[in-house]
């Protein structure tokens, strides 16, 4: 229930505020109201430890698959110095790795994620993105779709969900 003293503010409206008292009743007390802040602070922070728990489980559970490829392309990859002795057979075990290891983690790393987008941060979800477009782009160069290359990895998505 609202007390107030009504003033006419010249043009017959009533004015409620203009130098009145105001009550209000049925609402909560002072009491009441500095306990709901406090609850919702320590609702808040309780959420916040599990966000961070969270996106760290997510980054753990991703974390060795991007080792795991970097490793290969480290080891087989187009950039190690066998790319130019032509007897080498390491550009079939890179190709062999690409199809049995690094597109099937690729696949893996992008669900982690996209299961768990709602934790991304907007930088974080820009660089999600090209991500996903670089492991479209590399997949369908591996499996015959296409011969170009399409868009390097981006590094960003190593710094991610920290």
């Amino acid at each position: 229930m609202i007390k107030s003293k009504k003033q006419s503010a010249g043009d017959n409206s009533v004015n409620y505020m203009a130098d009145g008292d105001i009550t209000v009743n049925n609402g909560p007390s002072q009491e009441e109201f500095l306990d709901l802040i406090k609850q919702f602070s320590e609702k808040t922070e309780i959420e916040s430890t599990e966000l961070v728990a969270t996106r760290q489980s997510v980054k753990e559970s991703i974390l060795p698959y991007f080792v795991e490829n970097k490793t290969i392309f480290d080891t087989y990859g187009p950039m190690t110095e066998e790319r130019y002795n032509p007897e080498s057979e390491m550009p079939d075990i890179w190709l062999r790795k690409i199809q049995e290891f690094i597109l099937p983690n690729n696949e893996k790393i992008v669900s982690m994620i996209e299961a768990n987008k709602h934790l991304l941060l907007d930088w974080e979800l820009k660089v999600f993105s090209e991500y996903k477009q670089h492991v479209d782009d590399f997949s369908a160069k591996h499996t015959g779709k296409t011969k170009a290359n399409g868009i390097m990895f981006p590094t960003n998505i190593l710094n991610i969900l920290e």
